[in-house]
């Protein structure tokens, strides 16, 4: 964030997050951020919505929007020389068309997450399409557009036939320190996957293609890491302890962004099975590293992977080709040497800010 907000305005000296606090809201490493966080409280009406299962996710970004404009009015910093920068397209058209009611005339800048909201999924099309309608009353300073691999370009060429200013904006891969420390025995063989145990990742399709190559492997030693959390995890957990070798996968839960680098580290080869697309930053992270990456080939993964040699690419849904696959870098800490290093100046090349 720090190092996207010198690029939106190198001028800016003083830096704040703000963040919605609500119930379950978990602040326990807000103060780990270099940038300091201010936390703005959500109406109490939404929680006991939500526990009565009622749809609030409109309402919840249209009533935080009205929240964060309160909090800087009272910041008094309608005077001040400020730049706005907003995390997701609906929310950050809000606050623009907002600002003003409240007296405050500074820029907007909007931040994009995935490359082309209207083939993300139905609601976020819905979501993305009010945005542009509120775009019509007053238009952003910028909007940043995340290349995740899905669209990115052609998002762009929608904002600009909407008089919008659009760039693309790469992850923040921190290529400056990596680090090599080992969270496994030197014998071991250890792969990760470190994505949200949501539908949308498909976690069940990397821990069903490792059972299936634990299946046809005589050795102990090979170990699957699951980091994250989500609705996906009791079933996750319910597939290996189906499996005679549902032993050899760890759940680790949430962990920070430090813990999740150093467990990358650790590790020999990262799977990545979203059937949506895999240009994330946990990918490109383990590419930075220098760890084979095997991918289901969706979502552009082409541009930044080149098959065999700066990561695997595998038929999206075929496990077995994934077990196949997971053997073969097994097999031979030679090619898993030399994808790694290729992939690491793949990264640093093409993807990194540093």
């Amino acid at each position: 964030i720090a190092e996207l907000a010198r690029r939106i305005n190198p001028r800016l000296v003083d830096k704040v997050i703000v963040a919605p606090k609500c119930d379950g809201s978990d602040t326990s490493h807000d103060s780990q951020f270099e940038v300091p966080i201010l936390r703005v409280q959500t109406s109490a009406v939404l929680g006991a919505m939500e526990r009565m299962k009622l749809p609030v996710r409109l309402l919840r970004i249209v009533l935080y929007a009205f929240s964060v404009a309160h909090e800087l009015k009272k910041r008094n910093v309608a005077h001040q020389r400020l730049v706005i920068h907003v995390h997701g397209t609906l929310l950050g058209a809000l606050v623009t068309v907002i600002l003003p009611t409240f007296r405050i005339g500074c820029p907007v800048v909007i931040m994009q997450h995935s490359g082309n909201p209207f083939k993300l999924s139905k609601r976020s099309a819905i979501l993305t399409a009010l945005a542009f309608v509120l775009f019509r009353l007053r238009r952003p300073a910028s909007l940043l557009v995340l290349d995740d691999g899905i669209g990115a370009k052609e998002f762009i060429r929608i904002l600009a036939r909407h008089g919008i200013d659009g760039h693309i904006v790469n992850h923040g891969i921190d290529c400056s320190n990596p680090g090599r420390t080992d969270a496994h025995s030197s014998h071991d063989f250890t792969v990760i996957s470190t994505s949200r145990l949501i539908p949308l990742k498909r976690v069940d399709l990397a821990i069903e293609a490792f059972l299936r190559f634990c299946s046809g492997s005589v050795d102990d030693r090979v170990r699957m890491v699951v980091v994250g959390d989500g609705p996906e995890r009791c079933r996750l957990q319910e597939i290996c302890a189906s499996s005679p070798h549902g032993g050899k996968v760890r759940f680790v839960g949430d962990v920070n962004h430090e813990e999740t680098l150093n467990l990358i580290r650790g590790s020999d080869a990262l799977l990545a099975t979203s059937m949506h697309s895999n240009l994330n930053i946990s990918v490109q992270e383990a590419m930075c590293e220098g760890k084979t990456v095997l991918t289901f080939d969706n979502g552009e993964m082409g541009r930044i992977i080149t098959h065999g040699a700066s990561g695997i690419l595998i038929r999206p849904g075929d496990i077995d080709e994934m077990a196949r696959c997971i053997e073969s870098v097994y097999a031979s800490p030679h090619m898993r040497s030399a994808i790694g290093e290729a992939a690491s100046i793949r990264i640093r090349e093409t993807r990194a800010w540093c």
